[in-house]
């Protein structure tokens, strides 16, 4: 009887196939459409999420300055900040999974920080912009003079970043801006930095209370019309009104049906000349007024109506 040889089987590392896994599962997460930074850490992140927060600096003098960075991920993990002139630092952080640094840097501020939890396998790492913080200390708004005031400071003293706000324009070199003609401002102002960094403050709103909508009287448009002819007087275009009626005060009479309404009707006088009819309309501010005025022409017409 032949002798048979069974081949060993290849081996497989188990960390390779983790490996393969973890970079499936974060290939087919990209393609599903576009991620935050923030996605992304936890996306790669073995253990725990990683949220970097945004680094931002602040510079008094052009011998350096300092690097704040907030961050957050789960409680007792090991987080790491580096850059370019940077000491690695390990940021202090509590139960809750709040993170914070502060690093020394000398000249000017590094470009961009990295922010690793090193606790992971593989580290999971995440670089960032390295912006400017922007502190908004006004921002005011007066309704009589329609005025809008705000007042913000860059965290770089050194190199004036520029400071703006969207939609109304730039602050002058000292961070302050008045901005008149304003009829709606904003509930919180949003102030944005040449150097990328953001500040918001709620706006503060002086002055006196708006004026209420006043009522308004609608007659409608003067019109020529026929002896005979049934005329409609239409009101129904008036605002605000909690009351109409029609009366009126030139031209020989006629009887109004529905007077004390929105739309009244009459029948022309079988002679010609000018009628002129007044709506009166109730409401805040009211009563107010407005008149149309029906040319009866001269001519009868057979049939008319």
């Amino acid at each position: 009887m032949a002798s048979q040889c069974t081949r060993p089987r290849p081996t497989v590392p188990s960390s390779l196939v983790v490996a393969v896994l973890a970079l499936c599962g974060v290939l087919g997460s990209l393609v599903a459409g576009p991620r935050t930074v923030e996605a992304v850490a936890e996306l790669t992140a073995t253990g725990t999420a990683l949220h970097p927060g945004t680094p931002s600096y602040t510079r008094t003098s052009s011998a350096g300055g300092v690097v704040d960075v907030f961050a957050g991920s789960s409680g007792g993990q090991i987080l790491q900040v580096t850059g370019a002139g940077l000491t690695p630092t390990t940021l202090r952080g509590d139960a809750t999974g709040r993170y914070f640094g502060r690093l020394a840097f000398t000249g000017d501020p590094p470009a961009q920080v990295t922010v690793s939890n090193v606790s992971d396998r593989p580290v999971t790492a995440v670089t960032l912009p390295l912006v400017d913080r922007v502190v908004v200390s006004q921002a005011g708004y007066d309704v009589a003079t329609r005025t809008f005031t705000v007042q913000a400071a860059s965290s770089d003293a050194v190199t004036a970043p520029g400071l703006s706000i969207d939609g109304l324009g730039p602050l002058d070199s000292a961070g302050h801006g008045v901005f008149t003609g304003v009829d709606a401002p904003p509930a919180t102002v949003v102030v944005l930095s040449g150097r990328g960094g953001r500040g918001s403050a709620p706006v503060f709103v002086s002055g006196p209370a708006l004026g209420a909508d006043q009522v308004a009287a609608v007659a409608g448009p003067d019109r020529a019309v026929q002896q005979g002819q049934v005329v409609t007087l239409d009101g129904s275009a008036s605002l605000r009104a909690s009351g109409l009626a029609w009366a009126q005060t030139a031209g020989p009479p006629v009887v109004l049906a529905d007077a004390g309404s929105a739309v009244a009707t009459f029948t022309a006088p079988n002679q010609g000349g000018a009628l002129v009819f007044r709506l009166t309309a109730q409401g805040g501010g009211g009563p107010v007024v407005d008149e149309v005025t029906i040319t009866v022409a001269a001519d009868p017409v057979a049939g008319g109506g």
